[in-house]
This record gives C-alpha cells, structure tokens and sequence, in this order.
C-alpha cells in the first residue's frame, strides 16, 4: 500500500507523499501518460478530447485500471476543468476557467471569467460556480467544454481573455 499522509481531510494529500512508493508513482505517472494521450493530438483519432472528456474517462476506470485514491489527487490537482478551459455555462456565457475548486467535492464548480454573454456580446466578470441564488441553487453552471477552434477563437484572442 501506498505510503500516505495523515491529514484531517483524505483528499489533502501531497504529490511528495504519494512519491514515497514506488508503485504509486508508477501510478500516477500512468494516469498523467494516459491524460496527455487522450488531451493531445494523436495519429490514431481525428481530434484529441477536451480535458473534462478526458477526466470522464479516466472515472470510468477508476478501480478497474487505476488506484482510485490517486486518481483523485490527480483529479484534484488538474481539476475537471483545467485553468483555460473554455465553457458554456448554462446562463448562454462564454468563459474561461480562471481556477479551479480546491474543494475536492465540488471540482466541477471553478471560477470562471465570461467574456461573452448570452447574446455573443462581450462581456469580462468574473464568477465563483459555487455562488447560489436564493433558493439554494447555483446560479451559473457549465454545461459544455469547447477548444478554441471550434468558436473561431484566434490563439492570440484566447490569450488576451486570460
């Protein structure tokens, strides 16, 4: 068994103590090798997944392919929505993710920076998903990852937006 850290909180475990075995670097190393293959350009696939497709996936085989607890630490460092990742969320807003939860309960609710509204119109605020309205509901949540090519987002523009 992988040599852990005691913490008040499970999830609050460091890469270096994980490191201390041999099998759980091997491990993770397999997780972040898998991850990159599917988030990048490969011979074998028309296009590479977005990063949350990919968290997808690797979830999938929690248990079966991967040690859950270090998928999790894995998750929680990248977090679902890796900074940069550009959303839908379900108000009609664009944005980019500006960071993500350190809650590892709630890894899919970031803080995001719109930079269009509803009506494609520019727009720059930034928002915690995490935010709720009245009634106990979150106000903003994302519901689709895109890459920049598939909204014509110019390289340079994307860049300007973080």
């Amino acid at each position: 068994a992988p040599a852990i850290a005691r913490s008040t909180n499970p999830v609050a475990i460091t890469i270096r103590s994980i490191s201390t075995s041999c099998l759980s670097r091997y491990e993770y190393s397999t997780i972040n090798t898998v991850y990159d293959a599917m988030t990048s350009p490969r011979s074998y696939r028309e296009l590479p997944y977005a990063s949350a497709e990919a968290i997808r996936e690797l979830l999938r085989f929690k248990e079966t392919w991967y040690d859950a607890l270090i998928l999790k630490v894995f998750i929680n460092m990248m977090g679902i929505y890796p900074v940069g990742s550009l959303v839908r969320l379900d108000t009609g807003e664009l944005a980019t993710v500006l960071r993500p939860n350190p809650d590892p309960d709630h890894v899919d609710r970031p803080t995001v920076k719109v930079f269009s509204d509803a009506g494609g119109d520019g727009a720059s605020a930034v928002f915690d998903l995490m935010e709720k309205d009245p009634s106990g509901r979150p106000r903003r949540s994302i519901v689709r990852v895109f890459e920049p090519s598939e909204i014509n987002l110019e390289v340079n523009e994307y860049l300007s937006i973080l």
